[in-house]
């Protein structure tokens, strides 16, 4: 099995995983009660003033979001992670969260696209990438065999909060071979 099978494997078990622990979860939960009609009004004015100010401010920033989108990348694949768990527990709230989600993944969309950085990061990552591996797996070797087993008890609160971080493939040039996962878990 390939590396981006094992990869997509994971994701998809991951995904499985967490949709089944939220709709658990979500069926343990009492029903989120219904507010007065009248803040329900308000929540909808509201919605209609920000909500075409959030799309036209997105759509306004995409340019920006290109140029500097192996900046904002991390951020996007962190905050998408969250967005997929809003979205499982949306029938529940009393507002969508889809108008707030949505003119986020348009920002986040110029993003992943390829920007003006990123053929001198790919040229950096080829000259110095492979060295920073090798000096970042050495360390990681010398931290595994000394310093983790020393604070074992904290390793898998450690791997938790790795699964949520966003995947070291949306990190910039050579950054993108330091393999946190790879320290902690």
């Amino acid at each position: 099995m390939g590396r981006r099978t094992k990869r997509f494997v994971l994701i998809a078990l991951m995904l499985g995983a967490t949709l089944g622990v939220t709709g658990t979860a979500l069926a343990q939960l009492p029903p989120v009660p219904q507010p007065p009609p009248q803040v329900m009004n308000a929540v909808y004015t509201v919605e209609g003033v920000v909500y075409p100010v959030l799309f036209q401010g997105a759509e306004a920033a995409a340019p920006v979001a290109n140029a500097g989108g192996f900046a904002i990348r991390p951020g996007c694949a962190s905050v998408s992670g969250v967005a997929v768990i809003v979205a499982v527990a949306g029938p529940s709230l009393p507002i969508s969260p889809f108008g707030v989600i949505s003119p986020f993944f348009l920002l986040c969309g110029p993003a992943y696209e390829a920007g003006p950085a990123d053929p001198y990061l790919h040229q950096a990552d080829a000259a110095v990438g492979p060295q920073v591996g090798t000096q970042w797996n050495s360390v990681a070797d010398k931290f595994k065999t000394t310093v983790k087993p020393a604070a074992a008890q904290y390793w898998s609160s450690a791997c938790l909060a790795v699964s949520f971080a966003p995947p070291m493939s949306t990190f910039p040039g050579p950054t993108r071979r330091l393999h946190y996962a790879d320290l902690l878990c």
